[in-house]
């Protein structure tokens, strides 16, 4: 898992699969809601995908700590996915300074 596949590579263009995440989301019923995310990130090249794979224990603190304060509401349709994407990208950003990825890829994402 987390390995840059090298697939296009010569075209500028590698993914680098994250862990699976799985967390609680706020709620205000007594019925506990989780959260299910798979994603791949695009970088530029390998040298910014080692980067990434290097930290990625950084990344997914950060994906925790954000996805643990999301509700169901916040998540629902294209407007919450396209802010989810938004928010995880920032994040990412942050924690490879000064490399940058390039998008982020929802493989998976299952509520319940």
């Amino acid at each position: 898992h987390g390995a840059p596949a090298e697939g296009g590579a010569e075209a500028g263009v590698v993914f680098v699969d994250m862990p699976d995440v799985l967390v609680n989301l706020q709620s205000n019923s007594s019925r506990m809601r989780f959260l299910k995310l798979r994603v791949a990130l695009e970088t530029e090249n390998t040298s910014v995908a080692q980067k990434v794979q290097a930290l990625t224990p950084r990344i997914m603190d950060s994906f925790q700590m954000y996805l643990r304060a999301l509700t169901i509401d916040e998540i629902k349709g294209s407007t919450g996915m396209q802010k989810l994407k938004e928010e995880l990208m920032a994040r990412i950003n942050h924690a490879v300074a000064p490399e940058r990825i390039d998008d982020l890829l929802v493989k998976e994402m299952l509520v319940q």
